[in-house]
């Protein structure tokens, strides 16, 4: 189909080119903060959760993990992590993820956290 004037134009992609530049964008800009801050813990989350939306679970289980090691009281990861575990199949590694977490939880006295942990670690267990 050939368009004559701007007006016939579908706008939507137009809106889809902005929307993908928007997000290239914002990871690229999450990868800076993270560049010039390597110990931000809340930037490597994050990353992390934008790999994910983007579908690219390898790269926010692997980001996940390096923010495990460098800051493992950061109790949101567990969450994350073990679902992204679960959703590739990895039951032990999601099942270990949210014991730990919970753990981390419970020494932080975050009863919530804990809470929801043990209640993915139940539909966890249900999956078996």
């Amino acid at each position: 189909m050939l368009f004559n004037s701007p007006h016939q134009f579908p706008h939507a992609l137009i809106v889809n080119d902005i929307a993908n530049d928007t997000v290239n964008d914002r990871l690229s800009q999450m990868l800076q903060f993270l560049e010039q801050d390597p110990n931000d813990s809340f930037a490597r989350y994050a990353v992390a959760l934008e790999y994910a939306s983007r579908k690219q679970p390898a790269q926010a289980i692997a980001t996940l993990v390096e923010l495990r090691q460098r800051d493992p009281e950061y109790v949101a990861l567990y969450y994350q992590l073990g679902g992204l575990y679960a959703s590739a199949e990895q039951i032990e590694d999601a099942e270990e993820t949210y014991r730990t977490g919970i753990t981390v939880a419970l020494r932080q006295n975050d009863r919530h956290t804990a809470a929801e942990l043990e209640a993915a670690l139940d539909e966890l267990d249900a999956l078996r």
